[in-house]
């Protein structure tokens, strides 16, 4: 070979990460994919940047300002009418003195209306509120009597931020919930489908390598787990109290985040079994390969075998079904949340935010088509991820 062929074929030699990253490019439809999902992490990442600029909050109700559209301002700032009168009263309980005379003197109660409010000024200032729109009572509310209640029965009007995407049914911002929500949707996806993956590899890894006793032992299990009815058996345990069990309740995880951690236990035990059946099929191919039986004639122990000559051939196979699997986990955890055995309220998930808009499609779709529509596109995306990895990582694909 002259020089400038040793030049030529030098020049034209490539690392494999830059091969498979050359080839994952060629696929447009996963390269989509991939940044529609680094858009929505970020977006999810960011959620109470996004909350401050939006100034909205996800689980901040206004049953004033139920099922508005989409850009539509509130008629007023949400304001729950008890702690207004309650906050009224203890900073103005001189003012109250007398509050049932001059009730009737205004002529806007009757007697028996004073009587059945037992002259509490709380319950007065209640009746008032609820006749508030009548004719004539905001007049009267005018007058030099009772004006100095008036900021309380007729709080001031101003106009609050407007909705981009409306809101739901007791009046949350539909928008900042689908970001927490896409928050939610994706830590469960990743979490389930890498944690799938690691306990798949062990089992899988132990089984292929061991061959024998162990081989038929764990792949029975396998098997057995696989042919579980998947989505009754979720049910099931999803309705369970996991912190009222005799042995691990006091260890679970409690509070407002039980239901996620619940989730992803529950969808862990149940996803890994694909990934250890793969794992399993390529340690067997790998396993009796010359490196390999190098390796075990210089004396290496089996775990080195196992993590420094074994894992790394089975990553890559592995890397693509964990890929697919977050599509599967997040299909799983908004039909349980639908159901209402996922996420729990307050915190929002597609799925539960399915559940609520599911008696209203009707009256507001959209509470339904845009969390409908963002599980579909990110379980695509993570399929066409899933399709371009393969097809990258594939050695028979590979253009060198």
């Amino acid at each position: 070979m002259s020089e400038e062929e040793l030049q030529s074929s030098e020049s034209q030699a490539q690392p494999m990460w830059r091969i498979v990253l050359v080839q994952f490019l060629e696929h447009k439809a996963g390269v989509v994919g991939i940044g529609l999902i680094a858009a929505l992490a970020l977006i999810a990442l960011f959620a109470p940047v996004f909350s401050m600029i939006l100034g909205q909050e996800p689980n901040i109700s206004s049953i004033q300002n139920r099922y508005l559209a989409p850009f539509e301002k509130p008629a007023t700032v949400a304001v729950d009418m008890e702690i207004e009168v309650e906050n009224f009263i203890e900073e103005n309980e001189d003012t109250l003195e007398g509050l049932a005379d001059r009730i009737l003197k205004s002529d806007i109660l009757s007697s028996s209306e004073v009587r059945e409010a037992g002259g509490d000024p709380e319950e007065v200032l209640f009746i008032l509120m609820e006749k508030r729109n009548e004719e004539g009572v905001r007049e009267k509310v005018s007058n030099n009597d009772l004006s100095d209640f008036e900021s309380v029965i007729y709080p001031p009007k101003t106009a609050g931020r407007p909705h981009i995407l409306g809101t739901d049914e007791v009046g949350r911002d539909i928008l900042i919930r689908l970001i927490y929500g896409t928050r939610i949707s994706l830590t469960v996806g990743l979490a389930v489908a890498i944690l799938s993956g690691l306990i798949g590899l062990l089992i899988g890894s132990l089984a292929g390598y061991y061959g024998g006793v162990w081989d038929g032992m764990l792949m029975r299990v396998t098997d057995s787990m696989l042919a579980l009815p998947l989505i009754p058996v979720l049910i099931i345990l999803a309705a369970i109290d996991f912190n009222s069990l005799p042995l691990i309740g006091g260890f679970f995880i409690g509070g407002s985040s039980e239901s996620v951690a619940k989730i992803i236990v529950i969808l862990c035990s149940f996803s890994w079994m694909t990934a250890a059946r793969l794992v399993r099929g390529s340690v067997l191919t790998v396993r009796n390969r010359e490196y390999v039986l190098a390796a075990k004639t210089m004396g290496a122990r089996d775990f080195r075998m196992i993590i420094q000559h074994i894992t790394p051939n089975v990553v890559a196979p592995l890397l693509v079904a964990i890929t697919l699997g977050v599509g599967n986990a997040i299909l799983f955890e908004s039909a349980l949340s639908f159901l209402g055995l996922g996420i729990q309220p307050p915190i929002a998930s597609w799925g539960n935010m399915l559940t609520n808009a599911q008696e209203l499609i009707h009256e507001a779709p959209l509470l339904a088509i845009l969390p409908g529509s963002l599980i579909f596109i990110v379980v695509i995306c993570f399929n066409f991820v899933g399709d371009a990895l393969q097809g990258a990582i594939d050695p028979k694909s590979i253009k060198r």
